[in-house]
């Protein structure tokens, strides 16, 4: 038994040091502030539309904007963020009469990418309470927006990608690793250490406003949120929201990490980050992390901005990270072939392979070990 433990922590150990290792050899193209974005001319019109699909018995509620174009055609997954929705955020960007995600939308289907952009159960439109919210039941709306997408018939299933904004960071990687059909990924602002993120920034006691007297109690709102029984839930205000969450939330930013998942996505990733964001930092740090362990084509974009570039006080730098975005998806779903299908359990054997390591011998050996058992289930 001893034995046994020892061999699977040396496997897990050598996957976390190779990943680290190999992308210190990756070539990673790194876009500073003040150089120029790309240039987009439209090239179709567009058209949009509300949609609704189900996951687990309650309806979720999207917009998918499509080229006016002959099909098939690819298409982008958006994945929102922590208190967003379908939009993005819900106000417009100034000066303008669009959304985030709204423009971002336009701009995808005026060169022939379509899109869809959903609210996870308890945001937006979509059936639920925000208080049930949690990583891997955003996870599992996004797989299934995915196979959504996926069937719909105009839509050419692969070539395929994802785009995920701050806690989208977190649902997008983890999306992908589970669903080999995702070809190309950008994440906007991306959380990459989930529990040091909202304890300190997000769910901070400089962000949100709470009847709690967490400083007598020597607690922070995150530690708050883990002592919860069963049912109990926190109340809070966030960006002048009031919100409530459960314990299972507080839990999962423990149990869920974006950075290992990104380990077995080798499809090309883009990151955007803003030098200015004040709610997941340092920047651009977090955003240098999704470099270190993802293996394949990457770009890390670096913006004179805040969280969300700067919408609120308008489409400037927002645009630029539109048009980097933009560029990325169609160089990686349109223009070259990088959609192929994944190579599964036989990519992970020839990456270790490069170390000498027998995977496929240790697995058939212990399939039972908790990192065989997830090769094997995918």
């Amino acid at each position: 038994m001893r034995d046994n433990i020892i061999k699977t922590a040396c496997v897990i150990g050598l996957l976390t040091w190779s990943a680290g290792t190999f992308a210190e050899e990756t070539s990673t193209s790194i876009i500073e502030v003040g150089e120029p974005a790309p240039q987009l001319m439209p090239q179709y019109g567009t058209t949009s539309s509300r949609i609704t699909f189900e996951n687990q018995g309650q309806t979720l509620v999207g917009i998918l904007t499509e080229p006016l174009m002959d099909s098939p055609y690819p298409i982008v997954v958006m994945a929102h963020g922590f208190s967003g929705n379908k939009d993005g955020l819900s106000v417009p960007v100034k000066g303008t009469e669009e959304t985030m995600y709204g423009r971002t939308a336009r701009v995808f289907a005026e060169q022939g990418i379509a899109n869809l952009r959903f609210d996870y159960r308890g945001s937006g439109e979509s059936d639920g309470d925000f208080a049930d919210m949690r990583f891997t039941r955003q996870i599992s709306d996004a797989l299934v927006a995915i196979e959504y997408a996926a069937n719909l018939p105009q839509i050419d299933p692969e070539r395929m990608g994802l785009l995920g904004l701050s806690q989208g960071g977190v649902i997008a990687p983890s999306a992908a690793a589970r669903d080999d059909r995702i070809d190309s990924m950008v994440l906007w602002s991306p959380v990459a250490i989930p529990y040091a993120t909202y304890t300190m920034d997000v769910l901070g006691p400089d962000t949100i406003e709470t009847e709690l007297d967490l400083e007598g109690a020597g607690l922070t709102f995150v530690e708050a949120g883990l002592n919860l029984d069963d049912g109990e839930s926190l109340s809070f205000t966030f960006s002048g929201r009031t919100l409530e969450l459960k314990r299972p939330f507080f839990e999962e930013l423990l149990k869920v990490d974006p950075v290992a998942e990104i380990v077995r996505f080798t499809k090309p990733l883009m990151v955007v980050v803003g030098l200015q964001d004040v709610g997941i930092k340092p920047q651009p740090q977090m955003g240098e992390i999704y470099m270190r362990y993802h293996e394949g084509e990457e770009a890390l974009i670096i913006l004179d901005a805040g969280h969300v570039f700067n919408m609120l006080e308008g489409p400037e730098e927002l645009d630029k990270a539109i048009a980097w975005s933009t560029d990325w998806f169609t160089k990686t779903l349109i223009e070259e072939e990088h959609h192929e299908e994944s190579e599964g359990f036989e990519g992970f054997e020839r990456f270790f392979d490069r170390f000498g390591f027998d995977l496929r011998g240790f697995c058939e050996r212990h399939p039972k070990g908790p990192f065989c058992e997830s090769l094997f289930a995918n």
